[in-house]
């Protein structure tokens, strides 16, 4: 057996809405309750107990450990969830009570401003409404994404995923918006992923999604947009640079 306990009773961040860790263990147990007999790594849900101390998620456990990612099996991981139906009914808890392409633009643009408090010198933020008006694609599209993809939530055993964990931060919506996450989180090594691996695995299973019309924010850039024919993501440049995907990542 396998126990995850909440480091905190209500969890509050800076311009989101307060949610309950009961709330965000609710989710994990539907979320797991709808992939494992699906034949999904994750674990089973056995029991929601609420404690005097709070909220607590009794599962099965997951043998294996977080390291030595096979980047193919977790493109075709990912490639299996994206075709797999949402659980009915599920509101994430990511979405704050908004459209995905709403609730990224408000955190989007409230990310922007709270950076440029240390870089003065960065444009003025988008509004919310053009974040939104720029991410409309993403919400035109609907299956379940993870969003939290890496070595940390995924545990491995003999050189096999047995363990895909924190279903904290999923949400409903376009495909494209995962690989542009992963494309994000790719760059850190810690994270433990190879982006081409992954997408080639991806492409073994199901053909790339594509964000139509590609997304083109404020920037007139962004770090992610692929075709199905293409053999890794197509990176474009800045506005007024030369060549391919030379343009450093914002």
């Amino acid at each position: 057996m396998a126990v995850r306990v909440p480091r905190y009773h209500v969890y509050r961040f800076p311009g989101r809405k307060p949610f309950s860790a009961t709330r965000s263990l609710r989710q994990e147990w539907r979320i797991c309750a709808h992939l494992h007999p699906r034949g999904f790594p994750v674990a089973e849900p056995l029991e929601l107990v609420e404690t005097a101390a709070g909220p607590v998620l009794v599962s099965r456990f997951l043998p294996g450990e977080p390291a030595g990612l096979d980047g193919g099996q977790v493109g075709e991981l990912l490639a299996r969830l994206h075709d797999t139906p949402v659980p009915p009914r599920l509101a994430p808890v990511d979405h704050d009570g908004y459209p995905v392409a709403e609730a990224i633009g408000r955190r989007l643009s409230r990310r922007w401003e709270q950076l440029r408090a240390y870089l003065p010198d960065l444009p003025e933020a988008p509004s919310v409404e053009r974040a939104t008006a720029a991410l409309a694609p993403v919400g035109r599209a609907a299956v379940l994404l993870h969003l939290d993809l890496r070595a940390d939530n995924l545990l491995t055993e003999h050189g096999r995923i047995t363990g895909w964990v924190d279903w904290t931060c999923a949400m409903v919506g376009h495909p494209g918006a995962e690989l542009a996450r992963l494309s994000e989180y790719a760059q850190l090594p810690e994270n433990g992923l190879r982006e081409r691996d992954v997408l080639a695995g991806y492409r073994g299973r199901a053909a790339l999604p594509v964000l139509e019309p590609a997304l083109e924010p404020w920037s007139g850039w962004t770090p992610y947009s692929c075709s199905a024919s293409s053999s890794s993501p197509t990176r474009p440049t800045r506005p007024g640079r030369s060549g391919s995907g030379g343009g450093s990542r914002n």
